[in-house]
């Protein structure tokens, strides 16, 4: 549409710009119509498909005190398509996600999940890794426990919690981590469940609490060190509580209990020196020999091959010569 002005103060001047403007308001409201008719009116159905290169923004003021659902509900009847895909696509950025889920609801979970799968799990993350190993400080899942309200430090969330709300013994595993072959570490659920095992086969049953299976022949099967000035390394009680077996932080063994062996004892030495005996003890050499006398009892040591004994008193008795 084009028009030529014409002066003002001329005859009937207003007439060309009359009938531009009437043109235009025409064209606008065909344009209107157009775009009405490609949207659906309110509670109505868009069919087709949508798309836009700015932002889409739905609030919903209401209570919803009807229970008519959520601000957005997607459903799909594809059976080989996702009901829902969020793509970031940029590479560059480091705080942009393909989902950022935010809940200011103390009362309920930010993000609830409930599947009815057979063989796979409700929530699958796969990383896709790296093969020069530069993704080493990343994680599939990596969890934050933080506090923000009320102050800087003071949460008390857990980082994982399972549980069943149907089951009083689900008979599934609570955790396994699996790679290959083999169970790197599975708690066991089921009736009398919550056995640990670490290198076991997998689907095996742990023979005890805790089992723990060498991966190879190089590898120590359990491995604790001390810190300085630290408590008990191990610390066994009984079902009264009372302490019966540790082992300090120097590393000195103490029983409370009666100690039984089939086997074999060795003193001084931390290889079998026996002759190749069965049922025996074997006493190496005092490397160094008693000067003091006991407070009370006695010292039985071995000099020079021969087996000898120091009472309270000071005497040193030979009960067996080299």
């Amino acid at each position: 549409m084009t028009y030529t002005p014409i002066a003002s103060g001329t005859i009937n001047w207003d007439v060309p710009l009359n009938a531009a403007l009437t043109a235009v308001d025409a064209a606008s409201t065909a344009a209107q119509g157009t775009a009405s008719a490609a949207l659906p009116l309110a509670g109505g159905a868009l069919t087709g498909d949508v798309s836009t290169s700015g932002h889409i923004t739905a609030i919903n003021a209401s209570s919803d005190p009807g229970g008519t659902g959520a601000v957005a509900f997607i459903k799909s009847n594809a059976s080989t398509t996702h009901a829902i895909t969020a793509f970031q696509a940029d590479t560059t950025g480091t705080t942009n996600s393909a989902i950022n889920a935010v809940s200011s609801n103390p009362g309920f979970s930010c993000f609830e999940v409930t599947g009815t799968e057979k063989n796979r799990g409700t929530v699958k993350v796969a990383h896709l890794g790296y093969s020069d190993a530069s993704d080493a400080n990343c994680a599939a899942l990596s969890i934050d426990l933080q506090t923000t309200v009320g102050g800087v430090t003071g949460t008390a969330a857990q980082g994982i919690f399972i549980t069943s709300t149907t089951d009083a013994a689900p008979t599934g595993n609570a955790i396994n981590v699996r790679y290959n072959s083999s169970d790197r570490f599975v708690v066991k659920g089921g009736t009398g469940g919550g056995v640990v095992g670490v290198g076991v086969a997998t689907g095996h049953v742990p023979s005890g609490a805790v089992e723990i299976a060498q991966p190879d022949t190089a590898t120590i099967g359990l491995f604790m060190q001390a810190i300085a000035a630290g408590t008990d390394l191990v610390n066994l009680r009984d079902s009264g509580g009372s302490q019966r077996f540790q082992v300090t932080n120097a590393g000195a063994t103490i029983t409370r209990g009666s100690l039984l062996t089939t086997g074999n004892i060795q003193f001084g030495a931390t290889s079998l020196q026996i002759g190749g005996g069965s049922g025996v003890i074997g006493i190496t050499n005092a490397v160094t020999v008693p000067t003091t006398n006991p407070t009370g009892g006695g010292v039985l040591y071995v000099e020079a091959g021969a087996l000898k004994y120091r009472g309270s008193s000071g005497t040193v008795t030979v009960i067996a010569p080299a």
